[in-house]
């Protein structure tokens, strides 16, 4: 049901003035929310996309006909197969999971901790740069590397993807790293 809101928003285009609100209803405010904190267990029914449509309907001031009617479109549909798909090859078994460059998926239990997770995306990081560097040095002219990256999700979204560019002098290649919601580095 996230899912499916959370893209039937971002069609509608209220989805980073949302992102947060909708954080705050899940964890903090317990409008919701799937678990009765004060059972610490699963609501029964749990929040359907009618709930999520009247919640957006108070928070952004859409009709809740109109979410309703986006979150069961096509587009939403097939953006929630591809996305299905992404989780099936990228094998993604629990939460959270990163996928690095397309070739690293890594949990907090495989890189050891969640500091740990830190340390091997980092190290990630800088095998790549120390790669480029290697092929730059190969050539004349070598500039003074650098790195830079954006975060194309909020920090606390459920799944995120960092697009980040690793360039040395005038080569510039792309690390992509996926956190997906569900021994060291496994290949992917």
């Amino acid at each position: 049901m996230f899912q499916r809101a959370y893209l039937a928003a971002q069609i509608l285009g209220i989805d980073k003035r949302t992102h947060d609100a909708m954080f705050e209803a899940i964890w903090k405010t317990g409008e919701l929310a799937i678990v009765d904190p004060r059972t610490n267990r699963l609501k029964v029914p749990s929040p359907d996309i009618q709930d999520a449509a009247a919640w957006y309907a108070k928070t952004a001031g859409v009709k809740p006909e109109a979410f309703v009617s986006a979150a069961n479109s096509f587009g939403v549909d097939s953006r929630i197969r591809q996305a299905d798909q992404l989780v099936k090859d990228y094998r993604v078994e629990s939460t959270p999971t990163m996928i690095v460059n397309g070739k690293y998926r890594l949990t907090p239990q495989s890189a050891g901790g969640p500091d740990q997770v830190i340390e091997l995306v980092n190290w990630l990081w800088q095998r790549k740069a120390a790669r480029l560097r290697n092929l730059h040095s190969a050539r004349p002219r070598a500039r003074r590397t650098e790195t830079s990256g954006r975060c194309l999700a909020r920090r606390r979204c459920g799944s995120a993807a960092i697009d980040a560019k690793v360039a040395v002098g005038d080569h510039a290649e792309d690390l992509n790293i996926i956190v997906a919601p569900t021994s060291a580095v496994l290949p992917v």
